[in-house]
């Protein structure tokens, strides 16, 4: 239930506001994409090398938890040496060149203090472009979408909960 309820975010945002969406959470010492979506229009393969490729979380969105480290990393024009800095390496730097991005925006996900991961967005072969007022819209949205993934968390610690106690009830019934 929880995967389809992430998965809700990028069918809302693509491709409506996006060409791809997608939602990234934090785990240990790593991250874990948990919703992708791609526009209709991508070129073959894009959709499962965006699935294969690591999820980025900005350094700063990990080590510090206020304000300031939540800003949007916005890129209106996103150029060559933008490409060579998050790319993994050659064949993930020829993998970004194809995907033809132009503009991109990635929020951090925080909710009751706790940042939780990030969320980008970006428009490829749609032909648009994100400008100032579409990265304060992707800031606002963050923060809804990283409360009900806190709430859909939450949701499944009750239920884990819960079925450890009936399990017990059980246990001591039978017994």
């Amino acid at each position: 239930r929880k995967a389809v309820h992430e998965a809700e975010y990028g069918n809302i945002l693509v491709p409506i506001f996006a060409d791809v969406c997608a939602i990234d959470v934090i785990e240990g010492e790593g991250a874990r994409r948990v919703a992708l979506r791609v526009a209709p229009g991508a070129a073959p393969g894009v959709e499962d090398g965006l699935r294969r490729r690591e999820p980025s979380i900005p350094e700063l969105m990990l080590e510090e938890a206020d304000d300031a480290a939540l800003k949007p990393r916005f890129f209106e024009r996103l150029s060559e040496s933008d490409l060579r800095r998050y790319a993994k390496d050659d064949d993930d730097l020829a993998f970004l060149r194809k995907l033809g991005v132009r503009s991109a925006i990635t929020v951090g996900l925080k909710a009751r203090g706790r940042v939780m991961g990030a969320m980008t967005v970006s428009v490829a072969w749609s032909g648009r472009r994100y400008g100032e007022d579409d990265a304060r819209f992707a800031r606002i949205l963050a923060g809804r979408v990283a409360l009900a993934l806190d709430n859909s968390g939450l949701l499944a610690d009750l239920e884990r909960v819960e079925e450890a106690r009936t399990q017990i009830a059980r246990t001591l019934q039978h017994g």
